[in-house]
């Protein structure tokens, strides 16, 4: 079985790693939203005649038979900005996944905490009766030696 300082130390091992589970979370959002404030590009790159760049997106409806299509071409700076607003969607794409995740950690722990809490509390509660009913018997038995005392004393 386990002592207190065990269980102290879990407790607080538990509520450190939800503290850095809170601010992984937190890291990962404010990067996504520095993704979607410098722009981003649903989209995927071909080049035309290996020299005009395109970008392709995808359908944004049932009826739509094909996505649109931007013709970038072949300013450096404007297909350096397209590739980069590209690559900025795969990464916010790839950092939702991980807020998913760290958010089911997330939740996963507190239950946990959740559950542990309300055990621990059962528990005490448990000790305390416990406690009441011993310094009642220790009461009692003290009670009763008194008696016997005084009754041999009078006898």
């Amino acid at each position: 079985m386990k002592d207190f300082n065990d269980i102290t130390a879990l407790v607080n091992k538990a509520s450190a790693t939800i503290a850095e589970l809170e601010a992984s979370r937190a890291a990962i959002v404010k990067q996504m939203k520095e993704l979607e404030q410098a722009g981003m590009a649903n989209a995927s790159m071909f080049w035309a005649q290996d020299r005009f760049l395109y970008l392709s997106y995808p359908k944004s409806g049932p009826n739509e038979k094909r996505g649109k299509r931007k013709y970038v071409g072949n300013d450096k700076a404007k297909v350096r900005e397209a590739i980069a607003k590209v690559e900025r969607f795969k990464l916010h794409k790839t950092l939702a996944q991980q807020l998913e995740l760290t958010d089911e950690a997330l939740r996963a722990a507190r239950t946990q905490m959740l559950n542990t809490d309300s055990t621990l509390s059962r528990a005490l509660a448990s000790l305390a009766t416990t406690a009441t009913t011993m310094n009642i018997a220790e009461r009692v038995t003290a009670e009763l030696v008194r008696c016997e005392s005084q009754h041999h004393l009078q006898g």
